[in-house]
């Protein structure tokens, strides 16, 4: 059986490492992580096997995890790929 692949974007190295450890437990999970989300859309582009889920930190520099999200969706093969938004900034500030 083949592992799951997550694709992780964040900045935060804290943050990183706390994913990792929290994903290390699982034998089947196969994390990738993109600290630019320029970079991960690029990836997303080119790679044939999507990832089961992607996983996005709002709070990122150049291009927010709110923008690299819009960018995802406007591809239709992108249309049914899960994503979960991570973030450590209050909701007030997002909205």
């Amino acid at each position: 059986m083949s592992k799951l692949r997550i694709f992780y974007l964040d900045d935060d190295k804290d943050d990183i490492e706390l994913f990792l450890e929290a994903t290390e437990s699982f034998d089947n999970v196969q994390v990738i992580v993109y600290t630019s989300g320029d970079t991960m859309i690029k990836n997303l582009q080119l790679i044939k096997r999507l990832p089961n889920a992607v996983f996005v930190d709002l709070h990122m520099p150049r291009v927010s995890g709110l923008e690299v999200i819009r960018e995802i969706r406007v591809y239709d093969r992108f249309t049914d790929l899960p994503i979960v938004v991570l973030t450590t900034v209050g909701f007030d500030n997002i909205v």
